[in-house]
């Protein structure tokens, strides 16, 4: 009996988080098969570990597994492979979007450059380096407040607030450089 009520628990307050959990992986690895593959990893610890879990933010809890099982892989695979290298295809997938027009009345042109602007904003966002896409992420697209962000990836917040300030200077650095690079190829 204890069992079922903890996976019952673990389902409703746990699994609910799953869709967050696959977007930060996918943000780190830059591979949505591999990234179905670290929740499921995740899950699975996740589970193990739940009768020690004490009711701190759930969905923190899940996105520190998910970022611990992520960076655990990524080390592993840097090991074993000297480069890696990403598929275009991955990156400029629409179908991937986390950051979708909002649903108000848009005419098709607007919609259009939306799309356009947010393909532009994730290719220099997969730019970043892994800690600073994922500090991009858990802001600005999953929008956790400092002190949610400061407990997932167990930094303090000046720290994530600092992290953060460069991710958005290096984002605007590449968003500029990649306008300016359209400029120059216009002409």
């Amino acid at each position: 009996m204890h069992s079922t009520r903890l996976r019952k628990r673990f389902e409703t307050e746990i699994l609910v988080h799953l869709e967050q959990a696959y977007n930060l992986a996918r943000w780190l690895l830059r591979d949505p098969v591999e990234a179905e593959d670290i929740v499921q990893q995740s899950c699975i610890r996740a589970y193990k570990a739940f009768a020690r879990y004490r009711g701190e933010s759930p969905a923190g809890w899940l996105l520190t597994i998910v970022r611990n099982t992520s960076y655990n892989y990524l080390k592993q695979k840097k090991k074993h492979q000297n480069l890696v290298s990403f598929e275009e295809a991955i990156h400029t997938n629409d179908e991937d979007s986390d950051v979708n027009p909002c649903h108000i009345s848009l005419d098709p042109e607007q919609l259009i450059e939306i799309s356009e602007q947010q393909g532009l904003v994730r290719t220099a966002i997969n730019k970043l380096s892994a800690e600073y896409r994922e500090t991009i992420y858990l802001r600005e697209i999953a929008c956790y407040s400092y002190k949610e962000i400061a407990s997932i990836v167990e930094l303090p917040i000046g720290t994530v607030m600092s992290r953060l300030s460069r991710a958005r200077c290096q984002l605007r650095k590449i968003l500029l450089n990649e306008q300016q690079q359209e400029r120059t190829d216009a002409v």
